[in-house]
């Protein structure tokens, strides 16, 4: 006896108008027809969709989790939807995945028309000429280098926004609660490189919504010990800016890699409060300068007075000690 077919609770209708608008990829406008369409059946709270994302990979296989949140940071950053944690208090006040859509998005069409499909192919072809054309034109070199810098920007402000969702939460048990609900539900690893801990062990929260650890190849287990779960969320919440950094201790950290992941992190130095002002990077190494809480700015120096310049990964190695 063969299997069912599973109950879509959707119909995606794209609207090639609004993808050829805003350029969005298959992928991405696949997702904004499903948004859209969840108007009609999903939960609602404060105006907010809630849609978490188990549902949505349940309801759109073809699309992985990774690609899910990436193209939800697309939609996101062009203003098409809004993206908050939602208190869902049927759920005993737990948090969830919420999403608005913007006035902007409320222009997706969702209802069936008919279009000027010939007008379509004619534009489409003569795009794909002038894309062509420009292909000829720049160097390979270029192109690469473009690509490349491209996703170090894309990098840089899906960290930012991952970091602005938790540094604007003040109350530790709310905190808690929702990085335990983010992560739970992601299956990621919350990161590595915890004070107290050996650097290459990962942090997880497993199925049960319990802290738990992974150490190289060795099977995950659970935190039991009552003052070391404490430990560890006391450190995430004064280390906010390491949610989702996972170290490869492996490979020297770049100038980049290091002020994503240091700048503005507070160091005590001789019983006096620092933070990271900048790290800079010349021929000799990286070399670190603090604030005070003064604004007083310090270059890390030797005795003589002399500038001090590490190696990255020695570099590394000290400031997550000093977190």
């Amino acid at each position: 006896m063969s299997a069912l077919p599973a109950k879509r609770t959707f119909v995606l209708v794209k609207d090639l108008l609004f993808q050829e608008k805003y350029k969005l990829t298959h992928t991405e406008t696949d997702l904004m027809a499903y948004i859209v369409n969840s108007l009609t059946w999903a939960m609602q709270i404060t105006g907010f969709n809630i849609l978490s994302t188990k549902k949505i990979t349940s309801d759109l296989p073809q699309i992985s989790e990774s690609t899910l949140e990436s193209s939800l940071r697309t939609l996101k950053e062009m203003e098409l939807i809004e993206v908050e944690m939602v208190s869902v208090p049927k759920w005993q006040n737990s948090f969830a995945r919420g999403i608005k859509i913007t006035s902007k998005g409320l222009k997706y069409n969702s209802k069936y028309y008919k279009v000027d499909e010939k007008k379509i192919i004619e534009a489409l072809q003569q795009e794909n000429l002038e894309l062509k054309k420009q292909v000829a034109e720049i160097n390979l070199e270029n192109i690469e280098e473009k690509v490349i810098s491209q996703e170090r920007e894309n990098l840089a402000v899906q960290e930012e926004n991952a970091q602005n969702l938790y540094e604007e939460i003040e109350d530790f048990e709310t905190f808690v609660t929702t990085v335990k609900t983010e992560f739970v539900e992601s299956s990621e690893p919350i990161c590595n490189g915890v004070k107290g801990w050996v650097n290459s062990t990962i942090f997880y929260i497993n199925s049960y919504k319990k802290l738990s650890i992974k150490v190289e190849n060795n099977p995950s287990i659970q935190v039991k010990e009552a003052e070391d779960i404490a430990k560890f969320w006391k450190w995430l919440f004064k280390n906010k800016h390491r949610i989702g950094d996972v170290i490869d201790f492996e490979q020297k950290p770049t100038l980049q890699e290091l002020n994503t992941r240091y700048l503005g992190q507070e160091i005590m130095l001789h019983d006096k409060k620092f933070k990271i002002y900048q790290i800079l990077e010349e021929e000799k190494g990286f070399s670190v300068e603090v604030q005070d809480v003064e604004g007083k700015r310090v270059i890390f120096r030797d005795k003589n007075r002399e500038i001090i310049f590490y190696e990255g990964k020695k570099l590394q190695e000290i400031l997550l000690h000093l977190g």
